[in-house]
């Protein structure tokens, strides 16, 4: 006999969904349950070999002897740096450590850590259509998944596919479909950032921050290119998936106002007729730090804020991870976040703090982080770093440096692993802020250049 499962879905609006499941569709139950505060989830660690004696650590002397040059460049406007012994989470050296900087996108390894402490790392995000009010009506219900792609050649590997999603609902209601109504009232709030450049958008490099989106809003998942509207663009490419011959009403349902806005009543008793999911959120979280994608990044800020019963704004997405941190020791004193993307020229974050982030990942109590580490880009081979690092005067060849980059105008910053030449790993976060706005790529070399010294000298 087969059984069905009432599930009432509340979205952060207060709108409410009865969707009638069968209990076979019930899958991921146990993701799904690792919400804050089980942030001790047993896992492997990083798959690095361990050392088999403890080896010689820079000193404190010999940090700030070989670093010193660094402090006072003018490439580097105000700088603030600290080095931490991966092993035993010692502070080997700092400067301005507990300064308050403008980070840029290194702020997503906050988006990371608080999401993956939260959700999970296997957690996935579902995309819903459920019947309507009326017989020719369906819903499309936003659940964050920003990846969905319309076919097999989308934007993200592995992402959940449109196409998969139309076919679900055609087979469940085979009757015509003339309305497609887009629910996008997970979401609350301003769609555009506070502290965000103007060009944020037109340039590609993020997008109205809806619950829905294909492609990461982009217009062609081979360009930077991105739609106004990523929900209702969404809509309308289910819709022509839907009914390729006929002519659908599409309009989308949100608590702002908006020029295209409808209000949908409580869908009580709804039926679920299509679902498809995203890649894990540990699959997220290395896309989302290698590519440095801000689109991912503030659906994940939002899909914690959510986790913890909060709504999914702006700024209780900043909250619920500045608390989530705190939780999991971290020191959060004065920080100060806008967004999950590191967009906002409001965000302020220490090196310290930083640089405790990536030492937190790679330990094996909190090993459910330990996508924060594989998602990090590679010196002079992958991610944002793939052309970095090849030509650091006075070292010979690449340093073994996995890290997160962030820019904006006047805003350089560095921070991950690093293994020395005497096998130590190291936690090393570096920011620096005000240079000046035509010397964004000197102030680039000159970190990859601090970076490399930390990795190549002895410093003892």
């Amino acid at each position: 006999m087969t059984l069905a499962v009432l599930i009432a879905v509340v979205f952060g609006s207060g709108t409410t969904y009865v969707v009638l499941r069968h209990a076979g569709n019930t899958t991921d139950a146990a993701d799904s349950k690792c919400l804050a505060p089980c942030f001790s989830h047993p896992s492997r660690a990083l798959g690095l070999a361990p050392n088999k004696q403890a080896p010689e650590l820079p000193t404190e002397a010999g940090l700030a002897s070989a670093l010193s040059s660094y402090l006072d460049r003018s490439e580097l406007g105000s700088l603030a740096a600290t080095v931490i012994d991966q092993r035993t989470a010692k502070v080997l050296w700092q400067y301005r450590g507990g300064a308050l900087m403008v980070p840029a996108s290194v702020s997503k390894l906050v988006t990371a850590t608080a999401a993956l402490a939260t959700l999970g790392p296997q957690y996935r995000l579902a995309t819903d259509v459920v019947s309507g009010k009326a017989f020719d009506e369906v819903v499309l219900v936003g659940g964050g998944d920003v990846t969905l792609t319309k076919t097999a050649e989308g934007h993200y590997p592995g992402a959940a596919r449109l196409d998969d999603l139309a076919a679900q609902v055609r087979r469940a209601h085979p009757q015509p479909i003339h309305k497609l109504v887009v629910d996008s009232s997970a979401y609350s709030g301003p769609e555009l950032g506070e502290g965000w450049d103007s060009d944020v958008v037109t340039g590609g490099y993020g997008v109205a921050v809806t619950p829905l989106a294909t492609d990461g809003g982009r217009v062609d998942p081979a360009d930077e290119h991105r739609v106004e509207r990523p929900d209702l663009a969404t809509g309308f490419t289910l819709a022509k998936l839907l009914a390729p011959r006929e002519q659908v009403d599409v309009q989308v349902k949100n608590d702002r106002p908006a020029e295209m806005s409808s209000t949908i009543p409580g869908l009580t008793g709804a039926q679920l007729l299509g679902e498809v999911k995203s890649p894990p959120v540990a699959r997220l979280v290395e896309v989302m730090l290698s590519e440095s994608d801000n689109v991912i990044a503030e659906s994940l800020a939002r899909q914690t804020a959510l986790a913890r019963g909060d709504s999914a704004s702006f700024g209780s997405a900043a909250a619920a991870e500045v608390q989530t941190l705190h939780e999991l020791g971290i020191n959060v004193d004065g920080v100060k976040l806008s967004d999950g993307s590191g967009l906002s020229r409001d965000n302020r974050l220490t090196a310290s703090m930083l640089a405790q982030l990536i030492q937190l990942a790679g330990t094996t109590r909190f090993s459910r982080l330990r996508a924060i580490l594989t998602g990090l880009p590679v010196a002079g081979f992958s991610g944002t770093l793939h052309d970095r690092f090849r030509r650091t005067t006075g070292t010979s060849g690449t340093p073994d440096v996995r890290a997160k980059t962030g820019s904006l105008s006047q805003v350089s910053s560095l921070v991950g692993m690093v293994t020395t030449a005497d096998g130590a790993r190291l936690s090393v976060a570096v920011v620096a802020n005000g240079f000046d706005k035509t010397g964004a790529q000197a102030a680039k070399q000159t970190l990859d250049r601090f970076v490399a010294v930390i990795a190549n000298c002895g410093c003892r």
